[in-house]
């Protein structure tokens, strides 16, 4: 996911390096012209990276090499299969979103009958259907989506101006500094999670350009990820991460499913 950050980093040479800081600012690609990043191995020290002042050198943020793929792992917990229709057979994401056993009506000669099968609602029209006619689908899109849907999980990580709103995406912060075990146990505790409900959303523009501005932590993780070359592959592993995927009905996830309910259609989002 980040194989040339760990490369370089590894096979760092020389005392320090300068990076060119990138951020995002509302959601948009922004150079840091006042900050630089300094890729620094001291005698006797580990590799760090530090963010600072161009002006006073004032350090505003500073991690190891170690330290910094702790996080990366960390973010990329919630990223589980390469083909991310297979995130209807993970626990956590049918605890998230309603998966059950239930009973589904057939037509079989002529007759009416039950069967009992298991099930997923659709997050935008609520019908019920069994998993394996229920589609999936990115809350931000695949074309044209891509920074938000990596700040939908650096935001989850706390590395955004202001946290996110929804209950995915608080959960995931309060444990990110823990195993992915430990997440997917707090999101399975009944008791707290009450699940995603169709047709409701939790999005609002509220402190939307903060939440959607990198700080200090993030700006140095973004830019070393794009100094690397790795940022694509980790935008494309958020993209697919269980943050950013829902159960949809194939009427809902089409365009013309999405034009016969109406141009405007809940986003359960978010707003991890």
């Amino acid at each position: 996911m980040y194989v040339n950050l760990k490369a370089a980093s590894e096979n760092f040479q020389g005392a320090s390096r300068t990076i060119q800081p990138v951020t995002l600012v509302g959601g948009r690609a922004a150079s840091c012209l006042d900050l630089d990043i300094v890729a620094e191995r001291l005698p006797g020290q580990p590799l760090s990276y530090r963010l600072q002042d161009s002006a006073t050198s004032r350090v505003l943020f500073q991690i190891s090499w170690n330290d910094l793929e702790d996080r990366l792992k960390r973010a990329m917990l919630a990223y589980f299969y390469e083909d991310y229709a297979r995130i209807k057979e993970h626990l956590v994401f049918r605890k998230v979103y309603g998966y059950a056993t239930r009973p589904v009506s057939y037509l079989k000669n002529g007759a009416l009958v039950q069967v009992e099968c298991g099930t997923f609602p659709c997050m935008t029209c609520g019908i019920i259907l069994p998993d394996h006619l229920i589609t999936i689908d990115h809350h931000k899109p695949q074309q044209g989506g891509e920074a938000l849907a990596l700040l939908k999980v650096f935001r989850a990580c706390g590395w955004t101006l202001k946290g996110p709103w929804g209950v995915l995406g608080r959960t995931y912060q309060e444990h990110a500094g823990q195993s992915w075990i430990d997440l997917a146990t707090a999101i399975m505790d009944t008791s707290r999670w009450p699940g995603i409900q169709p047709g409701v959303s939790t999005v609002h523009d509220l402190d939307y350009e903060d939440r959607h501005t990198l700080n200090s932590e993030g700006i140095l993780i973004h830019s070393v990820l794009v100094w690397s070359g790795d940022i694509a592959r980790v935008t494309q592993n958020c993209m697919d991460s269980l943050l950013n995927l829902k159960p949809l009905c194939l009427s809902c996830n089409a365009s013309k499913g999405k034009k016969i309910l109406g141009e405007h259609t809940p986003d359960t989002d978010d707003d991890a």
